[in-house]
């Protein structure tokens, strides 16, 4: 038995030293939905994102075209912030969060904080703690990462209008902004508790507005963040927490599909939230 215990712990320091020699990299076999890494540049006021995602789906869950392209627009155009909680299928206490910026003309891009999977790599939580994903800042078309939870995974996922002011969107794209580009320059690790989807995106918030500040049960127990954020006033007046998969299963194909995706964010916002505050009291 005690042979037993020593091999044991020895096995598990073997393990965890050799896992802490581990250096990230942006250089591996990526799974083919997280293989480019985006980057932002700035020029003045205009943005530019480069290898923004934007699949598409069909209701099967089938992708319809998996294109990546560059978006360009003003910051000024950024008008609204919202909130996605898409809590997990193995354990509803938790959930994956993410952001939209919504733009002027109805459009808008996301930004989801995720673990980049190598080819034929799964995700698991645990092995997340020592060092085995990179960490990738994944913007994307809201049509994208919307539809890939909805039609692919069939997943619960609530939309959120964020009680943030024109000038706090427009900062809280600029942090989001600068996290990419820092991680585009010098790779890190994913890791469940310190560098995660909630941790990677409230910090930053929490600089914006201290009213945003976490505790550490809220960023480990996120499934309910949304409501939290809402006792704290900080979701638009009159937003109801919805989950908008059911909605997208049954948008019109034609929208759901088209080749441009800036039709999708306006049909399914203008349908559930009619015209919501974005601004604080």
């Amino acid at each position: 038995m005690e042979t037993f215990f020593v091999g044991s712990v020895l096995a598990l320091a073997y393990f965890i030293l050799g896992r802490l020699r581990r250096r990230p990299t942006h250089d591996r076999e990526w799974e083919l939905d997280v293989s480019h890494l985006p980057r932002v540049s700035r020029k003045g006021g205009e943005v530019t994102i480069y290898d923004l995602r934007d699949w598409a789906f069909t209701r099967s869950g089938a992708v319809a075209h998996d294109t990546w392209r560059d978006v360009r627009f003003d910051r000024t155009a950024l008008t609204r912030a919202w909130l996605v909680v898409e809590p997990f299928v193995f354990w509803g206490k938790i959930a994956h969060t993410f952001l939209i910026f919504e733009l002027a003309s109805g459009d808008a891009v996301g930004v989801s904080v995720e673990a980049r999977k190598r080819k034929d790599q799964r995700y698991s939580p645990v092995m997340a703690l020592f060092r085995s994903y990179e960490l990738i800042y994944q913007w994307g078309s809201a049509r994208d990462l919307l539809s890939v939870r909805a039609l692919r995974r069939r997943h619960t996922q609530y939309l959120v209008p964020l009680k943030l002011s024109d000038e706090q969107v427009q900062d809280l794209f600029g942090a989001m902004v600068a996290a990419t580009n820092e991680l585009f320059r010098a790779p890190r690790f994913y890791n469940t508790v310190r560098a995660n989807c909630t941790t990677e995106l409230f910090d930053p918030i929490a600089k914006i507005d201290p009213a945003f500040r976490l505790s550490l049960a809220a960023r480990l127990l996120t499934a309910r963040i949304h409501w939290l954020l809402r006792d704290r006033g900080l979701v638009a007046p009159g937003a109801e927490s919805i989950d908008v998969t059911p909605h997208i299963l049954d948008m019109d194909p034609a929208i759901r599909e088209d080749a441009d995706p800036s039709h999708f964010f306006r049909a399914l916002t203008r349908s559930l939230y009619p015209q919501p505050a974005h601004v604080r009291d």
